[in-house]
């Protein structure tokens, strides 16, 4: 089986607060390969963009203010997209426990660090 990273990638969906961070991280996804990257900051934008163009991966920042992750974690399920959750500690312990089987990208990253998770998540 190729690494997501020698392959077409598809569509990817970031979710992060932080506008510069999810604007990075677009770039980079797309100079991995991803055809389409959505850059979104709220819970409620994401589930209107999975509903009209469901992403084959996301990157969801674990601590995304206010927001509940619970309904866009399951749309993405239901979609059958991977997802990778952005953590702001090595050891993923802000991450939702409900969560903690997914693969986690600790900030900050770089683009070798998000292909390493990607190909081991993938």
């Amino acid at each position: 089986m190729q690494k997501a990273t020698e392959r077409a990638m598809g569509r990817a969906l970031v979710i992060e607060a932080n506008g510069l961070v999810a604007l990075d991280t677009r770039e980079m996804l797309l100079e991995l390969g991803f055809a389409e990257v959505a850059a979104l900051a709220r819970v409620d934008t994401a589930l209107d963009t999975i509903a009209v163009r469901a992403p084959d991966w996301s990157l969801i920042d674990a601590r995304l203010g206010a927001d509940d992750l619970a309904p866009v974690m399951a749309a993405l399920d239901a979609v059958g997209a991977t997802v990778v959750l952005v953590s702001s500690r090595p050891d993923g312990s802000d991450i939702d426990p409900r969560w903690t089987d997914r693969a986690f990208l600790t900030r900050p990253y770089g683009p070798g660090d998000l292909a390493a998770v990607l190909n081991s998540a993938g």
